[in-house]
C-alpha cells in the first residue's frame, strides 16, 4: 500500500492502539478528523509524512485540498528511513515501556 489511512475519534482523549503501528511502518499517513484538536494529529506531530484533513474546514479552503493532493502526489510509495523510525517509536518498544512500570514499581516499594 501507498499510504495508510486514519479515521481519527470524535474525542479528543482517544488515541487509537494502531497510531504507534503507523508510526513503525513509516509509511505516509492520510488523517481524517472531525475536531481541531485531534489526538492522532498531537501524537504526529513531529512525522514528516502525515497530511490531517479536517472535515469542516474542506470546503472553506482551497488549500486543505491543494495540500492533500500535493501530500498523495508525492510521497505516495513513500518510506522513512530504518532510523528515523526507530527514533519515533523508540518510546513505546517493549524496553522503555517495561523500564517505566519497572521503575514504577521500585519508586512504590520504596514508599
Amino acid at each position: 500500500m501507498d499510504f495508510l489511512l486514519n479515521i481519527s475519534n470524535n474525542t479528543n482523549f482517544q488515541l487509537p492502539s494502531k497510531s504507534v503501528d503507523y508510526m513503525a511502518s513509516g509509511k505516509p499517513i492520510i488523517n481524517i478528523s472531525s475536531i481541531k484538536n485531534d489526538l492522532f494529529n498531537q501524537f504526529f506531530k513531529d512525522y514528516p509524512l502525515i497530511i490531517n484533513l479536517i472535515i469542516p474546514s474542506i470546503d472553506k479552503s482551497d488549500d486543505v485540498v491543494k495540500n492533500w493532493i500535493l501530500f498523495l502526489e508525492n510521497f505516495k510509495g513513500e518510506l522513512l528511513e530504518a532510523d528515523k523510525i526507530e527514533n519515533f517509536i523508540k518510546p513505546f518498544k517493549l524496553e522503555k515501556i517495561s523500564s517505566i512500570y519497572l521503575e514504577t514499581l521500585k519508586d512504590s516499594n520504596s514508599e
